[in-house]
């Protein structure tokens, strides 16, 4: 009788996590995997205990990981694939060289379980730095007071964080994280805590930004010395948050690490330093790409109800994120004349579902407002991401010139923008707008001013090249600059009646339209000469309101500097094209919110679709204007670049620097071309922003005056 062994049964090592072996997908074996990221929420990646004696794998798995006491618990990367992130790869794709050789390293180099994702492994000599930090933060009752002045008056500006999930996270900060760091280290955290500190920081910081001037001796104990400004206090706040995120280290992103960026490239551009905030704002967008926001969440498939409607949730959280990341991206390079971060056409999520986050989001599946429904604030943003999907093809068009090589191109973004404005909700209508929810939901006064804003800036930057090529666009611009800076106005009135410090959202755009409107005054002055009241008080209410914020926002004062000397040439032009006694010095201040709109503040009869055959000039002498003035006729107009006054704006700040003598509105001492002698030494990320070129629209727009000297009117 043969008594032979049984042939052993193979076990094989299961490398995978619990949901990608369910679902037959391949795992990188993250933390959390590539696969988790994009499905959403990064919890649900778990991996399975295995146990066996007899394998020598996990033998010396278990004594690699006994003989690393300083390690965190959860699995850390195999050895050989530490420092992977230095050489740029992404950990969201597992397809890459190394995502490849992580799943083949992993397998050989440990198999050590984790039930949460990773934390990130910070020496123990970094940890006195991370409790430093988090011990910066204000008491609870001052964080609740800004945490909730943030959430009132400033979250519905551009949507950044959810107020529910936020809440979830701070009552947790709150409940555990200082025994957990005192009695465990911070490496105990979970790994969106790690981060969250740093949210904190950067929410404290904007909220101080907005502050309103009553509420000041609220929070006055936060400042360090009595003669320290709430500006000083939020700058500090903000780099205590940038500082605790580079800390921690950039590799290990999370969702709230991405909401901690977005709100310092918010606060950036708060600050006026435009430059830092778009330099930031790349990062983010980074960042966020590294971890899947741009890709469409898998629907999770979870048996139990409440784990699938938390992961839906997650999933809308997600998105809400990404996007307004892109609305941002766009309209930063829109402005700036920078370009766009995101690509869209590399995007396959899809915007989110317009309804708000309720506290019992576990008991309730998303569900879109309806029409009939109050308005909510992510209303305005999804118009606003309707409309900002467009304005990549405007830089593409941008980058022709003066003359567009498919003009039927401009046509159409022109009726699409009149369109879009049609199509606005009652509620968000300049003219006649249906004021019901204006008191029940205080943002709407507000939003309506931002969606038009928005919309009269997309037509402006569609014509802005155009200014000289054509006469219609020239109008356009002329009119969507004057309704631009009506609405500014009205913001302006509204938001210094309720003491909130909003500086900078009234002083990019009320620069930008005015420098464009002064542009289009200065080159055809006899067009406008019958009616010229009407821009000469836009202009002079314009500078009045970049002098007032300029007593607390330096690049606002800068602004109003340029825009006085503009005005000025404006005058002169004027005066120019024939004398004239209707300059009236009396200004006349349009209405504030929730009032009638003036007929000629109704934009909508201002702008129409155009259905003749667009034509643009490639001549000089085809200008209607250089015949009635001969010094334009040499001016090469079919080459002025686009107009930018923004660009010129961080110009002027950057001349700032030149040595003291030097004026920066004499066109003799612009930068030279990098070939020629006598460049000033200024170092810029962004070459050529500081090359003023013969034909730049700033080099017409202040030599204009001079071109007369010796003229009589």
């Amino acid at each position: 009788m043969n008594s032979a062994p049984r042939p052993r049964q193979r076990r094989r090592l299961i490398l995978t996590c619990v949901e990608c072996r369910k679902r037959k997908q391949k795992c990188d074996r993250g933390q959390p995997c590539a696969q988790c990221i994009a499905r959403g929420p990064e919890s649900i990646c778990i991996y399975e205990k295995f146990k066996s004696p007899n394998n020598a794998v996990a033998r010396a798995s278990s004594k690699s990981t006994e003989s690393s006491p300083g390690q965190i618990q959860d699995r850390a990367s195999p050895s050989l694939l530490q420092n992977a992130h230095e050489y740029g790869y992404s950990k969201s794709d597992a397809f890459s060289s190394m995502g490849i050789l992580t799943k083949v390293i992993s397998g050989i180099d440990e198999v050590t379980p984790s039930h949460r994702p990773a934390a990130p492994q910070i020496r123990s000599k970094l940890r006195a730095d991370y409790f430093g930090y988090v011990r910066r933060l204000p008491s609870k009752a001052h964080c609740e007071f800004l945490i909730n002045m943030f959430f009132k008056d400033v979250n519905h500006f551009n949507g950044a964080l959810d107020e529910v999930f936020f809440r979830e996270q701070l009552d947790r900060w709150w409940a555990t994280a200082y025994d957990v760091i005192l009695k465990q280290g911070p490496d105990a955290l979970p790994l969106d805590q790690w981060y969250f500190p740093a949210l904190i920081f950067q929410v404290l910081a904007v909220a101080l930004q907005f502050l309103p001037t009553p509420h000041g001796f609220l929070v006055k104990v936060l400042k360090f010395t009595s003669s320290q400004t709430f500006t000083e206090l939020s700058k500090e706040y903000s780099d205590c948050g940038e500082g605790l995120s580079i800390l921690i280290g950039r590799p290990s992103s999370t969702l709230v690490a991405i909401q901690s960026s977005f709100m310092r490239d918010f606060w950036c551009a708060n600050a006026g330093d435009l430059l830092q905030a778009w330099n930031h704002s790349g990062r983010t967008v980074k960042e966020a790409m590294s971890i899947g926001l741009h890709l469409e969440p898998e629907l999770p498939s979870s048996s139990k109800p409440e784990e699938l409607l938390d992961s839906l949730w997650m999933n809308e959280l997600r998105k809400r994120t990404w996007w307004n990341l892109f609305v941002w991206d766009s309209f930063m390079a829109l402005e700036l004349g920078r370009p766009m971060f995101i690509d869209l056409k590399k995007c396959t999520v899809t915007p989110p579902i317009e309804c708000e986050i309720p506290p019992d989001r576990l008991k309730r599946v998303p569900t879109p407002r309806s029409d009939s429904d109050p308005p909510i604030p992510l209303t305005e943003r999804i118009l606003r991401l309707t409309i900002s999907r467009r304005f990549a093809e405007i830089r593409e068009l941008e980058s022709q010139g003066s003359v567009p090589q498919n003009p039927e191109k401009v046509k159409e973004l022109h009726d699409f923008a009149v369109k879009y404005r049609e199509d606005l909700p009652a509620f968000f209508r300049v003219t006649n707008p249906d004021t019901r929810w204006d008191d029940s939901c205080p943002f709407v006064p507000t939003h309506r001013e931002l969606i038009s804003f928005l919309t009269d800036s997309f037509l402006m930057a569609l014509h802005r090249p155009y200014i000289f090529t054509r006469s219609k666009s020239q109008r356009e611009v002329y009119n969507c600059a004057l309704a631009i800076l009506d609405s500014q106005d009205r913001l302006f009135q509204f938001h210094r009646a309720s003491s909130t410090q909003w500086f900078v959202g009234t002083t990019f755009p009320t620069f930008d339209a005015a420098v464009l409107l002064a542009v289009v005054l200065v080159s055809n002055p006899e067009r406008y000469h019958a009616a010229f009241s009407r821009p000469y008080q836009s202009l002079q209410r314009a500078l009045e309101r970049l002098r007032l914020i300029g007593l607390s926002l330096p690049l606002a004062k800068s602004g109003s500097e340029i825009l006085e000397s503009t005005v000025r040439r404006v005058v002169e032009a004027h005066e120019r094209a024939g004398p004239s006694d209707i300059v009236s010095t009396e200004l006349q201040l349009p209405g504030v919110l929730g009032e009638q709109y003036p007929a000629h503040n109704a934009p909508s009869e201002m702008v129409s679709p155009d259905v003749e055959p667009w034509h643009f000039e490639v001549k000089p002498s085809e200008m209607e204007w250089t015949a009635q003035n001969p010094e334009f006729f040499d001016f090469d107009f079919s080459n002025l670049e686009v107009p930018m006054p923004l660009k010129e704006l961080l110009l002027d700040e950057e001349m700032a620097a030149l040595p003291a003598g030097m004026d920066a509105y004499d066109p003799s001492f612009w930068p030279q071309p990098l070939e020629q002698p006598g460049l000033p030494d200024i170092s810029l990320e962004q070459p050529g922003i500081m090359n003023v070129a013969d034909n730049s629209f700033w080099n017409f727009l202040v030599g204009y005056p001079t071109s007369f000297k010796g003229d009589s009117l």
